[in-house]
């Protein structure tokens, strides 16, 4: 008998193929265009838009009337307006922090859907038996998990920051902005991107421990927001601040005030305290999320 090839079911592959793709790389791109065909969660991103335009708007309104662009159409009145709210609206950094701490609890949503799946899913669909079969490292693995999160948290949190200060980089008279407080900048996107990591390691670490994603979604939400309540609630209780260590977004609250200059309320503690707080849960996240993977590659 004569071996027949189906030409209309098999055609010959014509492309080229990489020596070595990056593990972590491929496994990102996966699962960003997995998360993209689901529509609905990106409503999620309505509030976080809103008030970024919003906050664009004032910034460049701001910057329009320190350099006397809008001051001869709005009559002297504006001009008593303009000048009430410029020291105001055109501190781009205290802008950017009460951007983001408008829209942290819609941010910290946005990452804990995105991310409560990723290695729950795969531990109940066993997924991870066919992963570890290829030559996938744990650290790949792990570092391709949590590039989907930085991304889809970076859409909420880090582009927004992002535009405001472009915004202002262009608003600016004579590229004002970007000559005198350029290094601001560069220590706002930090400051964000450090936000999205330390919670993303987080909830991926919760999503490690159970198998199934409204388990971990529960979780995650419950662990950062319940904490940050709870420290809140003690902090006012038995008036003292330093309570409010035990919140996420209180220790971020230090971040800003060290960082950016931007004067919080309820924050009297030394920044080192701070660093320790995310330094350990980074770690912790870390080290269960490591465990965890060492556990199903093992399985494989």
């Amino acid at each position: 008998m004569k071996a027949a090839t189906h030409t209309e079911l098999y055609r010959p592959f014509r492309g080229s193929l990489r020596k070595r793709p990056l593990a972590a790389l491929v496994l990102a791109r996966s699962g960003i265009r997995t998360l993209f065909r689901t529509k609905k969660p990106l409503f999620l991103y309505a509030i976080p838009l809103m008030q970024t335009i919003a906050t664009c708007f004032v910034v460049h309104l701001a910057f329009s009337l320190e350099s006397g662009a809008v001051g001869a159409d709005v009559g002297m009145r504006g001009r008593l307006v303009g000048a009430a709210l410029l020291e105001a609206f055109t501190n781009v950094e205290n802008q950017v922090v009460s951007l983001l701490g408008q829209t942290r609890f819609f941010t910290l949503i946005v990452i804990a859907w995105y991310g409560a799946g990723l290695i729950a899913d795969d531990r109940r669909l066993k997924a991870h038996l066919l992963y570890f079969a290829r030559p996938v490292s744990r650290l790949g693995y792990i570092v391709g998990k949590l590039l989907v999160v930085c991304y889809y948290g970076g859409l909420a949190i880090v582009v927004p920051a992002t535009l405001v200060l472009l915004v202002a980089v262009f608003s600016s008279p004579d590229w004002a902005f970007l000559r005198e407080r350029g290094d601001k900048a560069l220590l706002v996107e930090a400051y964000a991107a450090i936000w999205v990591l330390v919670h993303a390691l987080g909830i991926l670490a919760i999503s490690s421990l159970v198998q199934r994603k409204n388990h971990a979604l529960v979780g995650s939400v419950g662990v950062f927001i319940l904490t940050n309540g709870v420290a809140e609630f003690l902090s006012e209780v038995l008036d003292d601040t330093r309570w409010r260590l035990l919140s996420m977004f209180g220790n971020f609250d230090a971040l800003a005030q060290e960082w950016l200059g931007v004067k919080q309320e309820n924050v009297d503690w030394p920044v080192t305290h701070s660093y320790l707080v995310l330094g350990g849960v980074a770690l912790v996240s870390g080290l269960i999320l490591y465990r965890q993977v060492a556990r199903m590659e093992r399985e494989a």
